[in-house]
């Protein structure tokens, strides 16, 4: 029973009190505060003053008066026990108007709040009306019928894990080896319990067992062993707490100690996080070794093999963090290349030497191996052209994202952009942002994924702006087949947003043509940029179409063109034959050459009286591969008469004429 559970009262006369004690009236006193003093009676002791056992703990209140005084025991308190203070005792106002006693009853022995020998004192808090009272404590010494116990050692039961350990660290259990004060075992127990270092106030122990000890013949100390099976029990570091008993119910003070509990080997491994890294991308890896280990040397070598390849990083002073409480695990975070490994799970090795060679311990991980590294993304950037970066990456389950950012750094302007992770739970990221550079030359793009847990990813990406570059041309619009021309080409670069300069000579100039019809544009000319950023280029007019020129662009690799223009080319009829003269009626033969030649082109011969306005076709006939056409015609009536050959326009050339000649015709 505890001390709170075992309070009692002895009444010399009864008087109601709230929460059970009751009160002894006695002599009548003069009116003022009252005098509240604690006794001890002890009637199971022949020294008075002096515990063995449960005892009777009284407190005498004289002159209460017509206020209620509340009455708190404070008991002593150790540092493995805490007893408990008793609930509150109220003597009502005008109940104790002479001298009241309330007796509560302690157990220094009680098994969860044992008493530690020796002197201990006992104090009492009063208050009446809102104010404290003068209060009078006591001392009793306790000389408890079992003594102390303590831990003597540890003995782990060897398992695969706790190889490298110290002693004090269990895995499936253990042996817990007790010792106490000398001719003191026989006939008692032994109580062995292993409580969390901060226990709750309803936490079962995780682990509990007894056995029984007796005396050493060589050292006359009382030794035992308990057996502890921990093998349900989570990993953490325990107090380990051991009681002697008999059976009388009298409990030991606890002897106490720390056990590890560790389900793991003494080194493990963990890569990249969750264990997934970027293809071809390199990634973190945190050896841990836990604590305590058997041996106190520091930690030395860390070889790692990936991918068949091994790589050793040795030991150094500040190689290895490990904290200043030598039972927290030391930690050690190195590079892990994964160059060159396929895409999938690939184990990684680790093992762990101290500072003089010695092997601490091996583990074994794994990485998968896909492509989820952080990644910015935009196409070249070009002055005052509105561009979209990217910033895509994977995110472990469970890790919420507090804030993504894609910033444009140039030389006299940061461009910060909006969040891009308006929610929290993200997993695989994949936002975009517009940006709209200012000045060409060298400049950064950063990316940076806040986490709420932790610091998240930090990218900064170097990126060149270029200058924006444009080109326009200039030529005739409408040319017969074949004549020559001169196409002048003009280059500006706009190297700072809306200022614009001659581009630099030696640039490689082009003019193409797109014939009507096709969707294809051929190089016509080609030539360089000269001063003030000017070709000239000589051209041959081949076919009805666009004209449009193109110039090395700024960013490598691409080009610059200007918009098109029209281009017409007339196709070209000259006379090879054509008499002067005819009589009405008969055939006239006339041959031209027609160029170009393309599948399908006819001519036609017309012809009109002299003075006439209106031609009229007086025959036609096709184009052979060669270019020549020759046709036929009759002329009805006599006089002078004007002809010419037209050429049929065809898609790629607008129709083309002879020049004009005469025929008389008699």
């Amino acid at each position: 029973m505890s001390a709170v559970a075992r309070l009692s009262v002895v009444l010399s006369t009864a008087v109601a009190l709230v929460a059970g004690p009751a009160v002894v009236p006695g002599a009548a006193s003069e009116p003022g505060d009252p005098l509240v003093a604690l006794l001890v009676v002890n009637a199971d002791s022949a020294t008075p003053g002096v515990v063995d056992g449960p005892f009777d703990v009284v407190a005498e209140l004289t002159g209460a008066g017509a206020a209620d005084v509340s009455l708190v025991l404070r008991l002593p308190s150790w540092q493995h026990s805490t007893p408990p203070s008793p609930a509150p005792v109220v003597v009502r106002g005008g109940t104790c108007t002479a001298t009241c006693r309330v007796t509560w009853r302690v157990d220094p022995a009680d098994r969860r709040f044992p008493w530690y020998p020796g002197g201990a004192r006992l104090d009492l808090s009063a208050t009446s009306s809102g104010r404290s009272l003068d209060t009078y404590g006591t001392y009793v010494r306790y000389d408890p019928p079992v003594a102390p116990s303590w831990v003597k050692r540890l003995e782990a039961f060897p398992t695969k894990n706790t190889a490298g350990y110290a002693a004090e660290v269990f895995d499936t259990g253990g042996v817990v080896h007790v010792a106490g004060m000398p001719g003191r075992g026989a006939g008692e127990r032994l109580a062995v319990t292993l409580e969390p270092l901060v226990p709750g106030p309803d936490d079962p122990p995780p682990a509990s067992a007894t056995g029984s000890w007796g005396s050493d013949p060589d050292t006359g100390y009382a030794e035992g062993s308990v057996v502890l099976d921990t093998t349900t029990v989570p990993e953490g570091r325990y107090r380990l707490r051991v009681q002697a008993h008999d059976g009388a119910g009298h409990w030991s003070y606890p002897g106490t100690g720390v056990l590890v509990v560790a389900h793991r080997p003494v080194v493990s491994a963990r890569a990249g996080g969750s264990g997934v890294v970027a293809l071809g991308m390199p990634t973190g890896l945190t050896a841990t070794v836990q604590a305590p280990r058997a041996s106190t040397d520091d930690l030395g070598v860390l070889r790692v093999t990936v991918g068949g390849r091994t790589t050793e990083h040795p030991g150094g002073l500040l190689s290895w963090y490990t904290p200043r409480d030598r039972t927290q695990p030391s930690s050690r975070t190195v590079t892990l290349p994964t160059t060159g490994l396929p895409a999938g799970r690939t184990p990684v090795s680790v093992e762990v030497l101290d500072a003089r060679g010695v092997v601490v311990g091996r583990a074994t991980t794994s990485v998968d191996v896909v492509d989820f590294q952080v990644r910015v993304e935009a196409p070249p950037l070009v002055v005052g052209r509105r561009t979209t970066a990217r910033l895509s990456a994977r995110i472990p389950a469970g890790v919420d994202v507090r804030d993504c950012r894609l910033v444009l750094r140039e030389a006299n302007l940061t461009s910060e952009g909006p969040d891009l992770c308006p929610e929290t739970s993200v997993t695989v990221l994949d936002a975009t942002r517009p940006i709209v550079p200012t000045a060409a030359g060298t400049a950064s793009l950063g990316a940076s994924i806040l986490l709420h847990d932790a610091a998240g990813p930090v990218t900064e990406r170097p990126v060149t702006v270029h200058a924006r570059r444009t080109v326009t041309l200039q030529a005739p619009n409408r040319s017969r087949w074949g004549s020559v021309h001169t196409a002048t080409v003009t280059v500006s670069d706009e190297r700072t947003l809306g200022t614009t300069s001659a581009a630099r000579s030696g640039l490689a100039v082009a003019v193409e043509r797109r014939a009507a019809g096709s969707d294809r544009w051929v190089t016509v000319a080609r030539g360089e940029t000269g001063s003030g950023g000017v070709a000239r280029l000589r051209y041959s007019q081949r076919a009805t179409g666009r004209l449009r020129a193109v110039v090395v662009g700024t960013v490598p690799g691409t080009s610059v063109r200007s918009p098109s223009r029209p281009t017409t080319s007339v196709a070209s009829v000259r006379w090879t034959g054509l008499p002067s003269s005819s009589r009405v009626g008969a055939a006239v033969r006339a041959t031209v050459v027609a160029t170009p030649y393309e599948s399908g082109a006819r001519v036609r011969f017309q012809a009109r009286k002299v003075g006439a306005r209106t031609w009229r076709t007086l025959a036609s006939g096709a184009v052979t591969s060669s270019g020549s056409a020759s046709v036929r015609a009759r002329f009805a009536s006599r006089g002078t008469w004007e002809v010419r050959v037209e050429r049929v326009a065809t898609p790629r050339q607008v129709a083309g004429y002879s020049s004009v000649r005469r025929v008389v015709v008699g």
